[in-house]
């Protein structure tokens, strides 16, 4: 997240703040998160067809993995966990083969550079 936000010009530290790390956090955690509940119903077995057919609330990172893919795509930004994703909710991807498929990547260096004081 921090690595492809910086690639598209933010500030790093922006990340590790409540509007980044925070509200994270608080999508993938709360009980009253819709983005989490529809997550959770997908990695049930329900299809993303099912859980917006009648959808009277948003789902605000259904359409936003769409246009943040595209946004990667376009800019030459690997996102695998992203892709993944966007496979699930726009290809039909099962979650079991997204996750395996993610597990089973070629091993590559992760590198974190510390916060600017």
């Amino acid at each position: 997240m921090v690595r492809v936000g910086e690639a598209l010009g933010a500030k790093r530290e922006t990340f590790y703040g409540l509007s980044g790390f925070g509200d994270l956090v608080a999508t993938c955690h709360g009980a009253w998160s819709r983005n989490r509940e529809f997550g959770q119903r997908i990695g049930e077995g329900a299809t993303v067809e099912q859980l917006m057919a009648g959808r009277k609330t948003v789902v605000e990172g259904h359409r936003t993995a769409d246009a943040f893919h595209g946004l990667c795509l376009e800019k030459g930004i690997a996102a695998p966990i992203l892709a993944e994703i966007h496979a699930i909710l726009y290809a039909g991807k099962k979650p079991a083969d997204a996750l395996r498929a993610l597990m089973t990547r070629e091993l590559k260096p992760e590198s974190a550079r510390p916060m600017a004081s």
